[in-house]
């Protein structure tokens, strides 16, 4: 996908409240190619609409956009080698309805 169209795709997901409201699972396999910081403010702002996300996939780790998961988050999935323990402590922690398969 394109930066274009990943930048259209989440800022249309981002200003639409209604539709995000009902999203319950997100799947971002890749970051577009040289995603820039429109794209990154777009999908956190989703992120912060999507009231019942559960189940999350992210290509890498992103404090910054984990932060704007809601509560409502069941199961995370990140597809990368190296995690910041610290971050996690803390971001677990605050969600205790997290599970392990």
């Amino acid at each position: 996908m394109s930066l274009a169209k990943a930048d259209a795709c989440v800022a249309s997901h981002a200003g639409a409240s209604h539709f995000a409201e009902l999203v319950t699972s997100l799947t971002i396999p890749t970051y577009p190619f040289a995603h820039g910081t429109s794209f990154s403010l777009a999908l956190r702002l989703a992120l912060c609409l999507t009231r019942a996300l559960a189940t999350p996939t992210f290509p890498a780790f992103n404090a910054d956009l984990l932060s704007a998961v809601p509560l409502t988050l069941m199961r995370l999935t990140l597809f990368a080698d190296t995690l910041p323990f610290a971050f996690f402590d803390q971001f677990l922690a605050a969600r205790p309805q997290i599970i392990h398969p």
